[in-house]
């Protein structure tokens, strides 16, 4: 996803260097904001597997979206070294024996 927001140019959207301006000040500039940050959204809607939806159909903006998303993966991603750890905390060898086969089987 990271090459689709390259070619939209939606990076400052996501990081929030692109804020909404002023609708009585530059309701034009507002407008093209609401947009890109509809149009963003719909990509990211159109590009994540079904079961990540409930992570973003009650968001707002894209900036929300996208939040949600980089949550769901962070907590996947501990979970998944929290299980690696607690695997490599079971191992047990036997005096002797080599720890480089043991950890490679």
């Amino acid at each position: 996803m990271s090459i689709m927001f390259d070619i939209v140019y939606a990076r400052g959207y996501i990081n929030s260097t692109i804020c909404m301006s002023n609708q009585t000040l530059h309701p034009i500039v507002t407008k093209t904001w609401c947009f890109n940050d509809t149009y963003i959204m719909m990509l990211i809607t159109r590009n994540i597997a079904e079961s990540k939806m409930i992570h973003t159909h009650k968001c707002e903006s894209m900036y929300n979206m996208w939040n949600n998303l980089k949550k769901v993966h962070q907590l996947a991603d501990f979970q998944i070294f929290t299980d690696k750890v607690r695997v490599l905390q079971n191992i047990k060898v036997k005096e002797g024996d080599n720890i480089k086969t043991t950890l490679s089987n």
